[in-house]
């Protein structure tokens, strides 16, 4: 089982493809959890039929005030929780060991039980607070993967973009995907000297 949660940060269609992509690639069962900003940015950001979409792909659906869900016990078996995206509140909770909601809480029984943790941290521009807080979170184990956009795919759409972050967290997952073109040195296409830019 995977766990994936949606909090309130901008941009929802992280954790919306990555549901997407780890039901058509694992067959795995999927839990959600939701914070109540993190439903509130799906509808502002995202397709209303979304969320209509991704509750048929999920096996189990929490809000993150739900403290006694089975999934809150270190006696649950799940293989990885994800967070995207993930708001700095979140970030700083996970940091300072704050298991303050469901989303913290699973977080924190998956780092004392040694299973993986990432993170896709969503703000710009970063404070100190923020970096510190992302320090004192790789520390704890945690994977942190930035959504920044890589070019040398040529990028056409926004969902290339989208999917170049997705693949990027199955990568850390060992799943096996297509979504981006790894990057290679093309041989025999080395920069000419006297190119003019």
């Amino acid at each position: 089982m995977y766990i994936v949660c949606i909090t309130g940060a901008s941009g929802a269609i992280y954790g919306i493809r990555l549901i997407e992509e780890l039901k058509k690639r694992t067959g795995s069962p999927i839990t959600l959890i939701m914070s109540r900003w993190g439903l509130q940015v799906i509808i502002n950001e995202v397709d209303p039929q979304y969320r209509r979409k991704i509750m048929k792909l999920i096996d189990q659906y929490y809000i993150d005030t739900e403290l006694d869900a089975e999934i809150a016990s270190g006696g649950s078996k799940f293989r990885a929780v994800i967070i995207a995206p993930c708001s700095m509140k979140t970030l700083s909770d996970i940091a300072h060991g704050r298991a303050s909601n469901l989303i913290t809480r699973v977080t924190d029984v998956a780092l004392k039980e040694n299973r993986k943790v990432i993170i896709v941290p969503r703000e710009t521009p970063i404070d100190y607070i923020h970096i510190r807080n992302m320090l004192l979170a790789k520390k704890r184990g945690i994977t942190i993967i930035q959504p920044s956009p890589a070019f040398y795919n040529k990028p056409q759409t926004i969902e290339d973009i989208v999917n170049h972050i997705i693949g990027k967290i199955l990568d850390h997952l060992e799943i096996e995907h297509n979504l981006y073109r790894p990057w290679r040195m093309m041989r025999g296409h080395g920069t000419d000297k006297n190119e003019e830019y």
